[in-house]
C-alpha cells in the first residue's frame, strides 16, 4: 500500500522572521547550518540531525507559495514519491514534516556538486565525460520510470554533478516528482497557463508536455534528450527568447542536425538524435539506457568531414579505394617491368578498344516491347466495401482541410508554417485524421523530414485504418522504406501492420522498378507473411524482378501470360529484347526468350478485353 501524503498546515509566516537561521532548531531535530541554495520554488538548507549527527539538505517552500494550499498539497503528495526512489544517483529523500510556523520541509541527502549548468558553456563536454554522465542519469531516470514516477523538469539545473578523486564524476538527479512552479515575470514570460503555473522548463520540454496534454515517463526521455543534446553540441536544439515561438518549435520543428552545429561528428549521431528528439512519444527511444548506449556507439564512429547527407556514398568510396590500391600498385610495377614492345600493343589495343565503346555509344538501345494495341489500365485491388466508404469520406475531409487558403504550401516558408499549423491541429485533435494525412504527404515531399511523415501516417493510419487503401500514403510508405535505410525499420512496421494487405501491389511494383532500395523490397516479399498472400500476378512480378538468368526471365514471364492480369504489363513492356545488349551492346537481349513476351502481352490483353 502506497504511503499516505503527510498533512499539511497552510499558513503565511512573516517573511522577515522564517526562523531559519543559523542555529535554528527545526522540528525538535534538525540544526540549520547555513542556506546553501534558493530557487524558483524553496530554499535549501544545510542542517544536521541532532540525534543521528547526520548532515542533511532541508528544503522549505517559498514564504509566497506556502500560503497556496494547492501547491503545499502537491508538495507533500509528490514528496512521498521522491521518497520511495531508492538509487545511488538520485538525492535520497529521509524526511518530511512541518515547523514549528506549519511550513512544510523535505530532508534530504546533502551532496556537495555543482549544477551540471556549470559544464556548460557554450561549448561541447568532451564525448568520454558526456557519456559518463549520461548513462548515471538515464540510470536514475529508467529506475524511476519504472516505478511509474515521472519527473516532468529534466534540465542541466536538476542534475547535480561531483567530480571525485579519481577524475571520474558522481551524478545525482534532484527534485524527482517534484514539478517546478514557475510565476509569470513579464508580458510574455512562463505565464504558460491561466493560473499563471506550469509544469517543465520550456527550453527542455516535450511537445505534448507544452500542449498541455497528459505525459508519461517519454516526456522525460525528450527532456533528457535535449540535455544531451546541449552536452554534445554545445548549445540547445531550440532557443527563443518567446516562449510561445520556442516551444512551436519544440511541437513542429525538427532539431537541427547535430553535425551541422559541431564540425566532424559522425553521421550516426544525427540519427540517433533524430528518434530521440521525435514529436512522436511512441517514435522514442523506450528508455533513457538504450538512447545512451545507441548514442555511445555513435559518438565512437569515425568523424565525418562531409556533409551527413553525403557521409554513406564516401565511406563507400574510401572502403573501394583502399581494397583497389594493391591491385593499382601492382598493376604500376608490372607495366614499369614490361618490355617496350609489350607496352606498344597494350596501348594500341586500348586505343581500339575505346574506338569500339564510343561507337556502342551510339549505338540505339534495345527498344522495350511495344504492343500494337495500347496497354490496358493497371489497377490496384479495390480497398473492401466498408472501408471504401470510410475512405471516401475521409478523403472528402482531407480535401477540405487541404483547399484552406490559410495552409499554402507552394514556397518553402509557407510549407513550415502550414506543417507548424498541421502540427498544431494534430496534437489537439488526435482523433481526427485529416491534419495528420495531410503532414504525412506535406513531410513526405522533403527528404529532411520523411521521419516526420512515417510518424504522422502512422497516426492517421490509427484514427482511419481505411486510410490503408490511399494509394498516396501507400506510395510513400513503400519509397521511404525502399529509399531511406536509416527509416526502413518504421516504414516497415506499417507494412507488417496496417498496410500489410493493401501495399502488396505497391511493392511488387517498386521491385519490378529496380534501382535503389529493390533488395530491401524483394527481401521483405520474400518474407512468409508476405510472400503467402501474393496472387498469381504479383508472384510473377516478384519472380520476374528477381531473375537473374535468361532462363529465370523466361519462366516469369511465361507465368505471367498464363495466369498474369493487366497489372503485368508495364513490366513486360520494360523487358528489353532484340540487340543492343552485353558487351559493346554486340549481344541479344534475352535471346532465350524469343516471342516469349509479346505472347504473354497479348494474352493478358485478350482476357482483359472478355
Amino acid at each position: 500500500m502506497d504511503a499516505e501524503a503527510p498533512d499539511v498546515s497552510v499558513s503565511t509566516p512573516d517573511p522577515a522572521d522564517d526562523g531559519r537561521a543559523p542555529g535554528a532548531l527545526v522540528a525538535e531535530r534538525y540544526r540549520i547550518v547555513r542556506c546553501v541554495a534558493e530557487g524558483a520554488m524553496g530554499r535549501v538548507y544545510l542542517a544536521e540531525h541532532e540525534g543521528l549527527h547526520r548532515q542533511v539538505a532541508l528544503k522549505f517552500l517559498h514564504e509566497s507559495l506556502v500560503g497556496n494550499a494547492e501547491v503545499a498539497a502537491r508538495f507533500a503528495r509528490e514528496a512521498v514519491a521522491a521518497a520511495r526512489i531508492e538509487h545511488p544517483n538520485v538525492i535520497a529523500v529521509y524526511d518530511s514534516g512541518a515547523d514549528a510556523q506549519g511550513r512544510f520541509f523535505l530532508a534530504m541527502e546533502f551532496f556537495e556538486g555543482d549544477e551540471l549548468r556549470a559544464l556548460l558553456r557554450g561549448e561541447p563536454v568532451p564525448d568520454v565525460r558526456a557519456r559518463a554522465i549520461l548513462r548515471q542519469v538515464a540510470a536514475a531516470l529508467d529506475h524511476a520510470h519504472a516505478q511509474g514516477i515521472v519527473h516532468r523538469d529534466i534540465k542541466p539545473e536538476n542534475v547535480l554533478v561531483q567530480r571525485r578523486p579519481d577524475g571520474g564524476d558522481a551524478v545525482k538527479v534532484i527534485d524527482f516528482g517534484i514539478a517546478k512552479v514557475y510565476e509569470p515575470t513579464s508580458s510574455q514570460g512562463s505565464a504558460l497557463t491561466r493560473t499563471g503555473f506550469v509544469l517543465g522548463t520550456p527550453e527542455y520540454m516535450a511537445p505534448e508536455q507544452a500542449l498541455g496534454a497528459s505525459v508519461d515517463h517519454r516526456a522525460d526521455l525528450y527532456a533528457f534528450a535535449v540535455v544531451a543534446y546541449e552536452m554534445v553540441v554545445g548549445r540547445r536544439p531550440f532557443d527563443s527568447d518567446d516562449v510561445m515561438a520556442l516551444l512551436r518549435l519544440h511541437m513542429a520543428v525538427p532539431a537541427p542536425a547535430p553535425s551541422s552545429k559541431r564540425a566532424g561528428l559522425p553521421p550516426e549521431v544525427d540519427a540517433v538524435f533524430a528518434r530521440a528528439l521525435a514529436k512522436a512519444p511512441e517514435a522514442r527511444f523506450p528508455t533513457a539506457a538504450a538512447f545512451v548506449e545507441a548514442l555511445a556507439d555513435a559518438l565512437a564512429a569515425p568523424p565525418s568531414r562531409v556533409p551527413a547527407r553525403l557521409a554513406p556514398a564516401v565511406a563507400a568510396a574510401r572502403s573501394l579505394a583502399a581494397r583497389a590500391r594493391p591491385l593499382a600498385l601492382a598493376l604500376r610495377d608490372r607495366w614499369r617491368a614490361a618490355p617496350l614492345r609489350h607496352r606498344q600493343v597494350a596501348l594500341a589495343s586500348a586505343a581500339v578498344i575505346l574506338l569500339l565503346l564510343a561507337a556502342a555509344a551510339l549505338r540505339p538501345r534495345p527498344a522495350a516491347v511495344t504492343p500494337e494495341a495500347p496497354a490496358a489500365p493497371v489497377t490496384r485491388r479495390a480497398p473492401p466495401p466498408a472501408r471504401g466508404d470510410e475512405l471516401a469520406a475521409t478523403r472528402a475531409r482531407i480535401a477540405a482541410l487541404r483547399a484552406r487558403p490559410d495552409l499554402p504550401t507552394r514556397g518553402t516558408r509557407e510549407r513550415h508554417q502550414t506543417a507548424l499549423a498541421l502540427e498544431a491541429m494534430r496534437l489537439q485533435s488526435p482523433d481526427d485524421a485529416a491534419p495528420a494525412y495531410a503532414l504525412g504527404a506535406l513531410y513526405a515531399a522533403d527528404r529532411g523530414t520523411v521521419n516526420q511523415s512515417v510518424n504522422a501516417y502512422r497516426d492517421a493510419l490509427r484514427v482511419v485504418p481505411a486510410l490503408a487503401w490511399d494509394e498516396a500514403l501507400v506510395d510513400d510508405v513503400v519509397r521511404i522504406y525502399a529509399t531511406t535505410v536509416a527509416l526502413s525499420a518504421p516504414a516497415e512496421a506499417l507494412l507488417r501492420g496496417p498496410l500489410a494487405e493493401s501495399a502488396l501491389d505497391a511493392l511488387v511494383e517498386a521491385a519490378g522498378r529496380g534501382g535503389r532500395g529493390n533488395a530491401r523490397v524483394l527481401s521483405l516479399l520474400a518474407d512468409a507473411a508476405f510472400a503467402s498472400r501474393l496472387d498469381a500476378t504479383q508472384r510473377g512480378l516478384v519472380a520476374l524482378a528477381s531473375a537473374r538468368t535468361c532462363d529465370a526471365r523466361k519462366a516469369a514471364v511465361e507465368a505471367l501470360g498464363r495466369d498474369g492480369d493487366a497489372r503485368a504489363l508495364p513490366a513486360l513492356q520494360r523487358v528489353p529484347t532484340g540487340t543492343g545488349c552485353g558487351f559493346l551492346g554486340l549481344s541479344a537481349c534475352n535471346g532465350c526468350l524469343g516471342g516469349a513476351v509479346p505472347a504473354a502481352v497479348a494474352a493478358i490483353e485478350a482476357r482483359a478485353a472478355r
